[in-house]
């Protein structure tokens, strides 16, 4: 632990901020709930009203899942992207992760510590290509004076719109080698 997350750990506003992520995280999974309901109601299956339901909160889903990335201490960050890895083509299976989403929630700091990083709106979380830059930056800056293991090729289909899903660049080689290289570079700096 830095010197900088051990003063915010004890703070109180760090414990009304990781509050308010919970509660937002939660009324997120409510709405998932409700949408499924409704998407059911008008016919469609399972998977497909799960599909629906977690598209319609994209943009909200994103900005939240973005701000928690760049609050979250990088050790929080390998844990979680170690259990949550799919998130789905529109995060319905994230959606239904809540467990890691509130883990990941209870960690994260009023203030930034690891980078300067900003989350997207609302508005940038809903359109693909700049959901697909921001998904761009944040993978530099977690890979920021680490050796790049991914090849270009797995790099473009980690932040291309679309390919495999909104969050794809959060799974295999991300995960594993981008975080776990960070993880290794910031318990060497503490």
């Amino acid at each position: 632990m830095t010197p900088v997350d051990a003063a915010l750990e004890d703070a109180p506003e760090t414990a009304s901020y990781r509050k308010s992520r919970l509660m937002l995280w939660q009324q997120l999974c409510a709405r998932f709930a409700e949408g499924q309901i409704a998407a059911k109601l008008q016919g469609l299956g399972g998977e497909a009203a799960k599909r629906a339901a977690a598209r319609a909160l994209r943009g909200d889903l994103r900005r939240l899942m973005a701000e928690l990335l760049v609050r979250a201490p990088v050790p929080a960050l390998h844990a979680f992207l170690g259990v949550a890895r799919d998130w789905g083509p529109a995060g319905e299976r994230l959606l239904e992760r809540g467990d890691a989403v509130g883990e990941l929630a209870a960690s994260v700091y009023p203030r930034a510590t690891w980078t300067q990083l900003e989350w997207p709106s609302v508005d940038a979380a809903e359109d693909d290509a700049r959901w697909s830059a921001w998904t761009r930056a944040w993978l530099e800056a977690i890979s920021a004076g680490t050796p790049t293991v991914l090849r270009n090729d797995e790099r473009k289909a980690l932040t291309t719109p679309g390919s495999r899903g909104w969050a794809s660049w959060l799974v295999g080689a991300t995960a594993v080698v981008g975080v776990t290289t960070a993880l290794v570079v910031a318990s060497r700096e503490d």
